[in-house]
């Protein structure tokens, strides 16, 4: 893994891994609908243009995600550092 120098390097790494994440699963999820859909009728309905659909639906998970997980550490490491009260 990369080490980030600064917060908004860890925070850009943050989304990318999730992006990256995210877009994995959601393959593998249409790889096995693939697969289902083989087995039952013998149409193998898979292909680089259902990757491309998925883009925008990657990136509507993984900022708002991405998001949330840096707020919460930046929270936790300001209560452990005991600015919160």
């Amino acid at each position: 893994m990369i080490k980030p120098r600064s917060r908004w390097q860890a925070f850009l790494l943050l989304l990318i891994y999730l992006f990256l994440l995210f877009l994995l699963v959601g393959v593998i999820a249409k790889l096995m609908g693939a697969l289902v859909n083989y087995s039952k009728i013998g149409v193998w309905d898979f292909s680089w243009a259902e990757i491309v659909d998925m883009l925008p639906g990657v990136f509507a998970y993984a900022i708002p995600t991405g998001i949330g997980v840096w707020i919460q550490s930046w929270l936790k490491n300001r209560k452990e550092s005991g600015q919160g009260n």
